[in-house]
């Protein structure tokens, strides 16, 4: 007997009513409607057929996470991919958090709070209110199904440290958090900021080098209950961050300083990369060679005498001056005209009695 899948098809041995074969597949297009017929002609010339429709489908339904962190917090219970429910608990300090979800399945992609995510890479920073927040996790898998799984932060409201006594004192005091979320320095690696920083500036601009690829930047925190973040990602007040990578044009970097109540402030710094690498300049302004086309220059011509005189007979009534940079980048006029240097300048008309002649090297 015949059998065929789609445009696939083999032979097979009926016996009793029953065959059994195997096709290969492999060549056939996933989703597309394929139909299953099997065809038999017994010894009187009857022909027998029984056909059905299905489809291939090889794509991948995993929509599971391997993997699931928090950039602060633990998560209650411990990671296990069928669980799909968690919680976590942060400090009041504790203003936003990233999440990274790991997918065990490469074709498979994820969201954070609707936001596509890189497989193990962090998402983008998420703030947190005092209280509960709720975070949803998606993962579709490559055949299209969806597995979500949600995240409860909760964030603690401002602490409030137990009242201590004195023995001198029958009154308690209690210390509330600070609300300084101010930086009490800021410096890069390559550049210098603009203007010089100040507490109460919170943008800045510098300009780098073409040479220069990356930066790291140095945020220090005014008090030390507060936390800060470059580019979204945590740094040591007074340590310099992880290194930034500089595009030609502007970048913009952000730091967020959260102080020990939840009050946030941002600096902004804008770096320019410049285009190409500067060429460097010639401050050489000099001659290297000054002639007359008519007379004799008196002194001799030398590189550091800047006056000269020359005489020449009644009868030349005009002369040209040939003058020569001794840097080839610089340029030279005579008599306010441009000329090209080591070339005759245009012919300059002479007056019986003195005629003072300029020669101006721009480097």
């Amino acid at each position: 007997m015949t059998v065929s899948v789609g445009s696939v098809s083999g032979s097979a041995t009926c016996t009793a009513g029953s065959f059994t074969t195997t096709l290969d597949v492999s060549s056939l297009s996933d989703g597309a409607s394929l139909t299953v017929s099997a065809r038999q002609t017994d010894t009187a010339g009857n022909l027998g057929s029984i056909s059905t429709t299905t489809s291939k489908n090889t794509s991948s339904a995993n929509a599971d996470l391997s993997g699931l962190t928090l950039s602060d917090g633990t998560l209650n219970p411990t990671f296990s991919a069928g669980t799909v429910t968690y919680v976590a608990t942060v400090a009041n300090s504790v203003g936003s958090l990233i999440v990274t979800p790991s997918v065990a399945e490469a074709h498979a992609s994820v969201k954070v709070n609707g936001a596509p995510v890189t497989s193990a890479t962090p998402s983008g920073t998420i703030s947190l209110s005092v209280g509960d927040n709720s975070i949803s996790v998606v993962v579709t898998a490559q055949d299209g199904t969806v597995k979500t799984y949600a995240i409860t932060i909760t964030r603690a409201d401002a602490a409030t440290p137990s009242p201590t006594a004195t023995a001198t004192s029958p009154t308690a005091t209690a210390t509330s958090p600070t609300a300084n979320a101010d930086l009490s320095g800021l410096t890069l690696s390559d550049g210098t900021l603009s203007p010089a920083f100040a507490v109460g500036t919170t943008s800045y601009t510098a300009t780098v080098a073409n040479s220069v690829g990356s930066i790291t930047v140095i945020p220090t925190v005014a008090d030390t209950t507060a936390t800060v973040m470059v580019n979204g990602a945590p740094v040591t007040s007074a340590t310099p961050s992880g290194a930034i990578s500089l595009a030609v044009g502007t970048n913009s970097i952000t730091i967020v300083v959260t102080a020990q109540d939840g009050t946030i402030k941002t600096y902004t710094i804008t770096v320019t990369r410049t285009n190409t690498a500067a060429a460097p300049t010639s401050a050489n302004a000099d001659l290297s060679g000054l002639t007359l086309s008519d007379g004799t220059l008196s002194p001799a011509f030398a590189v550091g005498t800047l006056t000269y005189t020359a005489d020449v007979v009644n009868g030349v009534s005009s002369l040209t001056v040939s003058p020569t940079v001794a840097d080839s980048t610089a340029t030279v006029m005579v008599n306010g005209a441009p000329v090209t240097s080591a070339t005759p300048s245009g012919a300059i008309s002479l007056r019986v009695g003195a005629n003072s002649i300029s020669v101006i090297v721009i480097a």
